[in-house]
């Protein structure tokens, strides 16, 4: 079943969601008679819309894309939303933008906040031609212990109680506050540096030392180093009769 197969992550993330009730996280039977879903009249209907929302969202993500829950939060808030119908505040005020409003206002905000925690600029690469981004310092090795990556920010939206309370708009709002259905146009609104600053959303420091590569491999060194001892008795049990023998004889 494609819808249940594609779509399975989505449904683990969003009962994850439902089991917060302070979140206010409408039923799966209200879900249907809500947001984009009252569209469709049937249940195959209604799995083609989530489906279509679902690759949509995927489709525009670019490197959010490395982030699964992000992407279940995004879809889960579209198919809530109310406000798309009639455009609603995401796009109030829009002007006119090279790209689409839901990757100029909600996609490239966030990916400014990674962007600018990894690398300082984009340079045209000499020889190419093409973009070619600039690295912080110290960063060409690997990524010093407190910096947030992929995951971390991928964990914070795993966690139902610190997203809601990290998500808030430029007025302080948290998001969550709002009804589940107009949620989706407030997105542009949130302060996403605050949302995903390194210093909130990591909850471990990544040190490297070559304690990393004794913990990939120290399986291999405990299997060698029992059969070592195995192989060892082995051969001590073997050579006692015959050093016993010799010692009699003499």
């Amino acid at each position: 079943d494609l819808h249940r197969d594609l779509l399975e992550g989505l449904h683990r993330w969003r009962a994850r969601l439902a089991a917060c009730p302070e979140l206010q996280v409408p039923s799966r039977r209200e879900r249907q008679r809500r947001g984009l879903l009252a569209h469709a009249e049937s249940e195959s209907g209604k799995q083609l819309v989530e489906i279509s929302v679902y690759l949509l969202v995927w489709g525009e993500a670019g490197n959010i894309r490395f982030m699964p829950e992000v992407v279940c939060f995004l879809t889960e808030l579209a198919l809530a939303s109310e406000d798309v119908q009639m455009g609603g505040s995401l796009y109030q005020g829009s002007g006119t933008t090279k790209s689409g409003l839901f990757l100029a206002k909600i996609i490239r905000p966030i990916y400014n906040v990674i962007f600018e925690e990894w690398y300082v600029r984009v340079d045209v690469d000499a020889k190419t031609g093409k973009d070619k981004k600039v690295l912080r310092d110290k960063f060409h090795r690997f990524l010093p212990a407190d910096t947030a990556n992929y995951d971390d920010w991928n964990e914070l939206f795993c966690d139902p109680i610190r997203m809601s309370d990290r998500l808030r708009l430029e007025d302080g709002t948290r998001l969550f506050d709002l009804p589940h259905e107009h949620r989706f146009a407030a997105l542009h609104r949130v302060n996403w540096r605050r949302a995903l600053a390194a210093n909130m959303v990591k909850t471990h420091r990544e040190v490297h030392s070559l304690w990393g590569v004794f913990a990939s491999i120290h399986r291999v060194i405990l299997l060698h180093a029992v059969l070592f001892l195995v192989l060892l008795l082995i051969a001590v049990e073997n050579e006692l009769p015959t050093m016993t023998s010799a010692v009699i004889g003499r």
